[in-house]
């Protein structure tokens, strides 16, 4: 199950990194995809990151975020329920400089959002 897990995660940073943009969804492939998630109303910022990161999504409710790093080690772990609207604040001071993926999932929702970020 772990190596499913490992697999999982390494394809999905392969997909991340195939886009220029930071914080764009990890499926997004063109500029009409790009469009098309803005749409999403989930909202990381700022991008790169220095001490911390804000989550917000206007129209679903988050029950868990996860943060990994590019060993696919997880970093940050909420299961805190984020009413929709609300900002999560997440300290990101002690993170290493590179790229993190983070991986949203939404009441309601049966497919997580995932997005990629960069530490400055």
């Amino acid at each position: 199950m772990k190596r499913l897990l490992l697999l999982t995660l390494a394809l999905a940073m392969l997909l991340v990194f195939a886009n220029d943009s930071y914080a764009q969804p990890i499926e997004q492939q063109s500029m009409e995809v790009a469009a098309s998630a803005n749409e999403s109303d989930v909202q990381l910022f700022p991008n790169p990151i220095q001490d911390q990161l804000n989550v917000v999504s206007k129209t679903k409710v988050i029950v868990r975020l996860e943060i990994f790093n590019l060993k696919g080690e997880v970093v940050f772990t909420s299961g805190m329920e984020v009413p929709e609207g609300a900002r999560l604040s997440i300290n990101t001071s002690d993170y290493a400089k590179g790229f993190y993926v983070v991986k949203i999932i939404f009441k309601n929702v049966a497919q997580p959002q995932m997005f990629r970020i960069y530490k400055n």
